[in-house]
């Protein structure tokens, strides 16, 4: 009766247990593959690596070595993560965006571009330089390709921060005993759709409060003015000047 020594049982057999055939020896077999042998192809055999068993003794059974296929190899996996990101309102979109790449084997590839038959996977989100602050997009990639590997794929976040906008109270001059002045301001800096814009036209703008503690009848000097509570949607801001 022939003894069986696969992987993988065809319809119709049982796996046989050593213990049951006292006296037999299994044979030894072998492959010429190599770590590092590129990948085959399942659908086509001819691709396979052959397996060679020899040896052993099957007593009073034959060794059928029909089921014994070859060797194949699968690509292995890399990890593709983007780089997780913090905007300001207004930034552009990055081009390209930043990835990393995990799980080449033998330590090949400090570089991933010089793997062989790499392609750079494809990173985009929704953000937009006119995205509004306080909005989270997410970062994802595809279409990276490399001889050997395939390829999965990992979410990353771009979140949009607050633009910083310089906020500076006009220096105001007066002679001694006048009253206090106006305190206008200017707000610069502003980015994306709102740059050239006026204060007042700021999405949910709230002008600040500007004060200094000059008044009449202070004495001749230099006296700080102090703004804050300034607010708009895309922006945050905060500076002071002075009276002369």
């Amino acid at each position: 009766a022939p003894l069986h020594y696969e992987h993988g049982l065809p319809n119709g057999y049982m796996k046989a247990r050593l213990e049951d055939y006292p006296g037999v020896v299994l044979p030894t077999c072998t492959t010429e593959y190599e770590q590092g042998d590129g990948v085959t192809d399942d659908n086509d055999p001819s691709t396979w690596l052959d397996i060679t068993c020899d040896g052993g003794d099957p007593v009073d059974y034959v060794f059928d070595y029909e089921f014994v296929d070859g060797l194949r190899i699968h690509p292995a996996v890399l990890t593709v993560k983007p780089k997780h990101l913090r905007v300001a309102y207004g930034t552009p979109e990055p081009n390209p965006y930043e990835f990393t790449v995990k799980g080449f084997k033998l330590g090949e590839y400090a570089d991933p571009s010089s793997a062989s038959g790499w392609v750079d996977p494809v990173c985009d989100s929704g953000y937009t330089s006119i995205s509004p602050a306080g909005e989270k997009y997410d970062i994802e990639c595809d279409l990276g390709a490399a001889d050997n590997y395939i390829f999965r794929y990992q979410k990353s976040h771009i979140h949009v921060d607050k633009a910083k906008a310089p906020l500076r109270p006009l220096d105001r001059m007066v002679r001694y005993g006048d009253p206090a002045p106006s305190m206008p301001f200017t707000l610069g800096a502003l980015r994306g759709p709102d740059s050239g814009l006026s204060p007042d036209r700021l999405a949910g703008f709230v002008a600040p409060t500007c004060t200094s503690t000059y008044a009449a009848g202070s004495s001749a000097g230099s006296y700080d003015i102090n703004c804050s509570g300034a607010r708009s949607e895309e922006h945050t801001s905060e500076l002071q000047s002075r009276v002369d």
